[in-house]
């Protein structure tokens, strides 16, 4: 009585429901007190959907249904689009492959491209062996750049016995190189004589 001293009771309901009811409304008059009901959904559901509406019109706000789609696939997708547009913006379909396969092939080629960007493929092998088999060769390059293939062995065995024979060029200083692949063992203090010429 000492709140609502006026009020009676309405359509058959009593204070206390009218007085709950009240602040309800006037909750919902507040934040959008020109809405009404709108195809038959209740303003809590025009309210919700408001929010989300608004967050998309920031976005894309010229953006409509298109293709059947609707507003949260386009939001979606065109995020996705737009990453790709950043880094390949020219690029479409090329050869029924989608633009997420050519993206990350397209990525994998990029880093091939910065360590042999012009080798191409050769003997039929794809640029994947021929950049393993690189940096093979690069290794041994730096270790020997004027050796060749030598009696038939690959650069992988002259390597190999390369080390060898230097090991033993430490142990005999005077010994020269006669055959890297023989791989014989160095007994006693030094080679027989008349076998191993002896270097000036």
């Amino acid at each position: 009585v000492k709140h609502f001293p006026h009020w009676e009771h309405w359509k058959g309901f009593s204070p206390v429901c009218i007085f709950s009811c009240s602040f309800r409304n006037l909750k919902r008059v507040k934040r959008f007190s020109h809405w009404e009901h709108w195809k038959g959904f209740s303003p809590v559901c025009i309210f919700s959907c408001s929010f989300r509406l608004l967050k998309r019109v920031k976005h894309f706000p010229h953006w409509e249904h298109w293709k059947g789609f609707s507003l949260v696939c386009i939001l979606s997708c065109t995020f996705r689009i737009l990453k790709r547009a950043k880094h390949f913006s020219h690029w479409e379909h090329w050869k029924g492959l989608s633009p997420v396969c050519i993206l990350s092939c397209t990525f994998r080629i990029l880093k091939r491209a910065k360590l042999f960007s012009h080798w191409e493929h050769w003997k039929g092998l794809s640029p994947v062996c021929i950049r393993s088999c690189s940096f093979r060769h690069i290794k041994r390059v730096k270790h020997f750049p004027h050796w060749e293939h030598w009696k038939g062995f690959s650069t992988l065995c002259v390597l190999s016995c390369c080390f060898r024979v230097h090991d033993r060029e430490n142990l005999f200083s005077h010994w020269e190189q006669w055959c890297c692949v023989a791989g014989l063992g160095v007994t006693g203090s030094g080679p027989p004589e008349g076998l191993f010429p002896l270097s000036e």
